[in-house]
């Protein structure tokens, strides 16, 4: 678990930053994109994340915990702390995640 949990984060690392660093290499790109990459792909990557691993482990509180704090360095780079919501949303998306993932889980090993 502990090498997975290193993963998550360093993927979540990745997913959180590939887009605003995109944005800053290539100008005038981020009207198009700031609102993509925190409402649509974080969160999927969210759900997806917890849904992959809650299957894997069952529901595990520390994968949403490890979704939603990295992407605190990222609101701090790139962002503002007036995103600092979208750190409970990828929270709770990551814990909605690993109950479906649980519940896969759970009707695999029946």
């Amino acid at each position: 678990m502990g090498k997975d949990l290193l993963k998550i984060a360093i993927i979540s690392l990745i997913v959180y930053n590939i887009i605003p660093v995109i944005n800053k290499l290539v100008p005038g790109t981020e009207n198009y994109t700031f609102l993509i990459d925190l409402w649509i792909i974080n969160i999927i990557y969210s759900v997806a994340c917890g849904l992959i691993y809650g299957n894997k482990y069952r529901f595990k509180i520390s994968i949403p915990i490890v979704i939603a704090i990295m992407f605190i360095p990222t609101m701090l780079i790139f962002y503002n702390t007036s995103e600092y919501i979208y750190i409970i949303a990828y929270f709770v998306a990551a814990v909605i995640g690993c109950i479906l993932g649980q519940f896969a889980y759970d009707r695999n090993n029946e």
